[in-house]
């Protein structure tokens, strides 16, 4: 790995690659609204936008600048599957249910290139298949059980023999899982494109504005800020992803640090530019994916959530072992690394997201995409927080709430 890494550390590629896509004032004086959405980042874009084109009058509030928490960090693999195996998971929650959980994620990355086709800018979305490879030879029957699975619930999928995955890939594997039901976006891009359309409709969207606290009466609530403006509506929805635990208790989810990098971009012929996503079975797992101008992006390593002095500390080691894993796994592919950086996400114990009320905090709904398909999950959480406000309920709700059939997430 060249030297330059380390002086090129810390700040995720779709800042790099953007700048400012978008200038958002800070919150000054008091706001109303019909809704106000505590997140800047892709999951409050997509509610912002469903909502506001809905009739619902939205406010938009974020501490830091627009789309510059986990949406930046994200590695942007749209997969429908969660890091719970289809098998497993019927295990734990009832086929049906699992399936159910399986299909909403298909839908959402059909809902996604929908919805960036119908934007005004480019949010470098594209059709990719994807890839699971053992990660061992030990993990080929719990592969070969996920393929019985799927195929059974309708999922097209191909198991693939170490010979295939050699020939096609160059994977040194056993074997692995190929599904052509993948896909990747700029995370970063679609979120300002979201809120450049919800302000269109009528949102108002404020970031460097951090929340306090609220307050509940019988009319709504109200948000207090540091700046002293205020924010009344009738209802809040928190899509603040992990920072939702600095006030929720008890904790819901484990949190973890998790390390990326992008490399420089490959020759124009570099067999790499046409790979499809890949991911493994070990956990923690290592995943990447090559960007419509030729880089590739790869992450993993992930730890326990560290503090910010030690996050920088260890950032250098694993960008190097990173870049590894990346040779390992491709030998023979020429590449230079650009840049690295680290993001934390928290994770529940079924890898599920949780969405919708929570009854120790009247008036408010949230839309958490806990877990490693955030950007899945945040579609799924529009789709039944939209459902829960305009129509009082949504089919697929019990699935992700906080008490799921009555057993506890935490």
């Amino acid at each position: 790995m060249r030297n330059s890494v380390q002086l090129r550390t810390g700040h995720p590629w779709w800042l790099l690659k953007n700048g400012i896509l978008g200038d958002y004032p800070p919150l000054l004086r008091e706001a109303r609204c019909d809704l106000a959405i505590v997140g800047g980042g892709i999951t409050g874009a997509l509610l912002a936008d469903r909502l506001a084109r809905s009739g619902q009058a939205v406010v938009v509030i974020d501490q830091r600048s627009i789309g510059e928490g986990s949406t930046a960090a994200s590695t942007a693999l749209l997969q429908y599957e969660v890091d719970t195996p289809l098998w497993l998971l019927a295990r734990r929650i009832g086929a049906e249910s699992a399936a159910r959980i399986y299909s909403l994620g298909l839908e959402s990355i059909r809902s996604i290139e929908k919805t960036a086709g119908s934007l005004k800018c480019d949010c470098g979305f594209s059709r990719r298949p994807s890839i699971k490879l053992a990660s061992r030879s030990a993990h080929l029957p719990g592969l070969a059980r996920e393929h019985t699975i799927r195929r059974a619930h309708g999922f097209a999928t191909r198991l693939l023999s170490g010979p295939e995955v050699r020939r096609k890939y160059g994977f040194d594997r056993d074997g692995a899982l190929l599904t052509r039901d993948a896909a990747q976006i700029d995370p970063y891009a679609f979120t300002h494109g979201l809120l450049g359309r919800a302000i269109e409709n009528g949102a108002r969207v404020h970031d460097r504005t951090t929340v306090l606290r609220y307050s509940v009466n019988r009319g709504g609530v109200k948000l207090h800020t540091d700046r002293g403006a205020t924010v009344v509506a009738r209802r809040v929805i928190f899509a603040t992803g992990y920072e939702t635990l600095d006030f929720m208790r008890p904790r819901l989810t484990q949190l973890r640090t998790t390390y990326a990098m992008v490399t420089d971009p490959l020759g124009a012929r570099s067999p790499a530019r046409k790979l499809p996503l890949m991911w493994e079975t070990a956990r923690p797992y290592l995943y990447f994916r090559s960007t419509p101008d030729g880089r590739l992006i790869i992450g993993g390593g992930d730890t326990p959530r560290l503090g910010p002095e030690e996050t920088r500390r260890t950032l250098q080691r694993k960008t190097a072992w990173l870049d590894r894993a990346l040779r390992k796994v491709l030998p023979g592919i020429e590449f230079e690394v650009a840049f690295s950086w680290s993001g934390v996400f928290g994770e529940t114990r079924d890898t599920l997201p949780l969405i919708g009320a929570n009854p120790a905090f009247p008036r408010a709904l949230f839309a958490l995409g806990y877990g490693g398909n955030g950007i899945t999950f945040s579609v799924i959480a529009a789709d039944v927080i939209e459902g829960l406000i305009n129509d009082g309920d949504h089919p697929d709700a019990a699935l992700f709430s906080f008490d799921r059939s009555g057993t506890s997430v935490v």
